[in-house]
Formats: structure tokens, C-alpha cells, sequence
């Protein structure tokens, strides 16, 4: 989805992309992925933009949780009170430094106004309040943030998180890293054309075996032409070549070529061009 926002009193042409992937493969299946592209697409530069995950877990029950960071992994989790049986918790993938890993008391900070307050969310964003772990038995949630990031015109950046879980604190552990390293491996890297605000291309699964999903966020209005090549940059299908509005879309490839054949297995390219610029993704597709 694209988020931003025009409807404010007082907009800055703040836009946001919002990007999520589950994978079913084993090993790779107990995490969601979720990317924020924040974009500046106003007329003067944003300073200071933090961005961040809440959560409350309520880990098979409501008030008698536990929280934990785990500082290295970027990653903060819940589990029921003295019992690891289960987790699941909220992992930073990038940027590679974290703002805030905190526990929040819900007594301190929840129950008494219902809601948390935009002041104490924007301490909790910041880390101007940060509690690495819960001091007592009792109800809790949890928040991961990314900043600050300074934007200028035209400029933007990715923020990535997966919501991570497992039957056990080392299984979970265990999944955040998967995370991590399908994350590394599989999301595309953005490249910038000088002065124009960027595209951004994002590709599930890879390896492919019979089906992939291209999702892709254009910052204005054009043509955009999508499109598989092989290694030795032949066109072996293209996947859109028309007039797009500024937007997010998703396209599929079922890993034929244009006569409709199954593609040999190796290495391919995903190519998304535009006038704001061109992304490349390479991917494994496995026969």
C-alpha cells in the first residue's frame, strides 16, 4: 500500500511504501518481512523522521509477559512469564543500527489514557525512553525504531522489519536470522537516477520455482517497461512495457519465456525502467 500525507492540514509530501512477503518454504516460513520506502516527494527537505514498529504480542495471554532485546540482532521479543515455550518478537533488518530496542510498561503507558500518547510514542521512537528489558510479571508490548534520516527533495529510504516467532527462545532466534539472511539475499537494492526520485523493486521468492511476485512503487507518473532477461542480457520476457500511474503494483512471472516455455534453471535478471530511473534484481530460478 502507499500511505502519505496530503489529507494533513499541513502536508510536507511525506509518501510511504509499504512492501510485505511470507515465505513457505521450510526454514523460511515462521517470519514476515515488512519494508517501509519513505519518500520525500515535497518541495523542501524532512529532518529528523524516525520509523518504528509497536507491538503488543500478549503471548498466550494478556498480563503475564516478559520482554527481552537482543542488541546484536536488532530484535525485540515477548515470551509468557518465565516460560520460553513461545515467542515472537519484532527484528530491525535495515538500516543496520537500531534508534530504539524497549520494552513499554502498558500500566505506565497504555492503560491509564486507554492509548499511548503521541509524546511518549515520539520518546519511545527516538529512545529518549528505553527500557532493554521488563523488570516484572505483568502486562507489556514492545517497539523496534530505525533514524534519524534526513531527507531531502527527491530523496527517500528503505526501512525494513520481520515479525519473528517460535516454539522456543532459540527457534525464534533461529528465525530471526533466517530473516536476515533471506532479506540480504532477496530484496532489491535500489539505484538512484541523479536528481530524480528513485524506483524501488522488491521480488519473491528466490530462489523461483514456479511463480514469482515483482512488486514495484513508482514515485510519479510514466511508462514503465518489466522485464526478464538471462545472464547474457537477452529479453526472455517482458512483463509490462505501458503507461503507469505513480503507485505500487505487483506483477507475476510463472517462469516462461514469451513462446510460453519453461526457462532452463540459472540465473536471471529483473529489470523495472522508468524515467525516474532503472532497478535491476537478479534472482535463481531452480529446474
Amino acid at each position: 500500500c502507499v500511505i502519505d500525507d496530503g489529507a494533513h492540514s499541513t502536508p510536507k509530501g511525506l509518501t510511504v511504501t509499504q512492501w510485505s512477503a511470507s515465505i513457505p518454504d521450510p526454514g523460511y516460513r515462521d517470519f514476515v518481512v515488512v519494508t517501509y520506502d519513505v519518500a520525500n516527494l515535497g518541495t523542501e527537505a524532512l529532518n529528523g523522521l524516525y520509523v518504528g514498529i509497536f507491538s503488543d504480542f500478549d503471548v498466550n495471554n494478556t498480563t503475564d509477559n516478559d520482554v527481552y532485546t537482543n542488541t546484536p540482532r536488532r530484535l525485540t521479543y515477548m515470551t509468557q512469564s518465565g516460560d520460553y515455550q513461545y515467542s515472537a518478537g519484532i527484528k530491525l533488518l535495515a538500516p543496520s543500527t537500531a534508534a530504539n530496542l524497549s520494552a513499554i510498561d502498558n500500566n505506565v503507558y497504555i492503560q491509564p489514557g486507554t492509548m499511548i500518547t503521541e509524546a511518549a510514542k515520539d520518546s519511545f521512537l527516538r529512545g529518549a525512553i528505553a527500557r532493554p528489558n521488563s523488570n516484572g510479571t505483568r502486562n507489556w508490548s514492545c517497539v523496534v525504531s530505525a533514524g534519524p534520516f534526513n531527507l531531502g527533495v527527491g530523496e527517500r529510504t528503505l526501512v525494513a522489519f520481520a515479525f519473528v516467532g517460535g516454539n522456543s527462545q532459540e527457534e525464534m532466534l533461529a528465525h530471526a536470522d533466517s530473516a536476515q539472511s533471506w532479506f540480504d539475499r532477496s530484496v532489491a537494492v535500489n539505484e538512484v537516477a541523479a536528481g530524480i526520485p528513485q524506483v524501488s523493486m522488491l521480488v519473491a521468492p528466490s530462489p523461483l520455482r514456479d511463480h514469482a511476485q515483482l512488486r514495484f512503487a513508482l514515485p510519479q507518473t510514466g511508462r514503465a517497461r518489466v522485464e526478464v532477461l538471462d545472464v547474457e542480457g537477452r529479453v526472455v520476457k517482458v512483463l509490462a512495457d505501458r503507461e503507469f500511474a505513480r503507485g505500487a503494483y505487483t506483477l507475476g512471472w510463472d517462469g516462461r519465456d514469451e513462446a510460453g516455455r519453461n526457462v532452463a534453471g540459472g540465473i536471471y535478471v529483473y529489470r523495472l525502467a522508468t524515467a525516474a530511473g532503472t532497478v535491476n534484481r537478479k534472482a535463481v530460478v531452480l529446474r
